[in-house]
């Protein structure tokens, strides 16, 4: 599950929110650029396995106190709410100097994964099966990662 919301961070931050200047435009027009980049954001990069796990989730993704939230059904963002949609799956706060550092980056998943582990990107699950999930999840991805 951590995986699979670290490819949906990934796709939707390098298509949506990389435009120039984003963080200089008020929230109404930077909500507009998300918007018109959505249909950029292709999920089909998502492994067949991480796709099982992510089922048809709500995501907020929180960035200095602006919420944004998705509806992900199939292989594509299927809803983009400002302010968020009413009980997400999961809520992802990301400051956003951690955001810029993150788009601006030339290993976007890998800066995503670091800032992740460093507890500069957290993911809470909202509801219980979301919660079950993320907890298997974390565990089963722990078991099968590369012992350092």
């Amino acid at each position: 599950m951590k995986k699979a919301i670290f490819f949906i961070i990934v796709l939707v931050l390098a298509y949506s929110v990389n435009a120039e200047d984003i963080w200089q435009m008020d929230q109404a027009e930077r909500s507009e650029t998300i918007k018109n980049n959505l249909d950029e954001v292709n999920l089909d990069q998502v492994p067949g396995m991480l796709k099982f796990l992510l089922g048809k989730p709500k995501i907020n993704i929180e960035v200095n106190g602006e919420v944004y939230g998705f509806k992900i059904a199939g292989n594509r963002i299927k809803d983009f709410v400002e302010g968020g949609i009413k009980n997400p799956h999961y809520i992802i706060f990301i400051p956003e100097d951690v955001l810029n550092e993150v788009v601006n980056s030339d290993d976007i998943p890998g800066a995503v994964e670091d800032a992740y582990s460093s507890g500069r990107i957290t993911i809470e699950p909202q509801m219980t099966g979301a919660k079950i999930k993320f907890w298997f999840a974390e565990r089963l991805l722990d078991w099968f990662a590369p012992e350092e």
